[in-house]
Parts: C-alpha cells; structure tokens; sequence
C-alpha cells in the first residue's frame, strides 16, 4: 500500500481513496501534495500523518493537487514552467535557457 499501515495514515487514506475514486494518479499526486506540506512524513508503504484529520485540505482534483504543487515554486521556478509549457513535449534545455 502507498501510504503504509501506521494507524495515523487510515482515516486519511480512506478519505484519499474515496477522493481519487480509483484514479492511481490521482492518489499519487495527492499523497505527493500532503508530503509536500508537511502533512504525511516518511517515505511510501512508511508515511505518518502529523495533523488531525478533520483539518487535512485533501485536494478535489488532479488540477487541484498539481495547481497546488505549481503554488509553491519559487518565482522563477514558475517562470521556467511557464516558458517551457508553450515551447511544447520535447526541446532542449538550451532553447528553455534562451527564452527563461
């Protein structure tokens, strides 16, 4: 299991679960986004939860979770996404360089 079996983990992995209706992805980037903000620590099959549950924002989308990651880069992080998201799939980093 992604999240492992400490008792902290099964209230939320429940509602994660629920939350992702079946969506491997979405679990992913869910538990990924509670990683992030300190929610979940550890590592996969091993996290804890250190928060209570009820006060855990447990993100309603994939667009949501990933939006949410998107939040917390720094500036120029997101200045370096966002050129590289009109270049397209596939460049280089040179051209990435270029336009950053």
């Amino acid at each position: 299991e992604l999240m492992g079996s400490d008792p902290s983990v099964g209230k939320l992995a429940r509602a994660i679960a629920e939350r992702a209706a079946g969506n491997p992805f979405f679990v992913e980037e869910m538990v990924r986004e509670l990683v992030e903000r300190g929610v979940l620590a550890g590592e996969r099959g091993g996290y804890t939860c250190h928060a209570d549950v009820a006060d855990v924002n447990v993100p309603a989308t994939v667009a949501a979770a990933i939006d949410a990651r998107i939040d917390r880069l720094s500036g120029s992080a997101r200045r370096t996404l966002s050129a590289a998201s009109v270049i397209g799939a596939r460049f280089e980093g040179e051209l990435l360089s270029t336009l950053g």
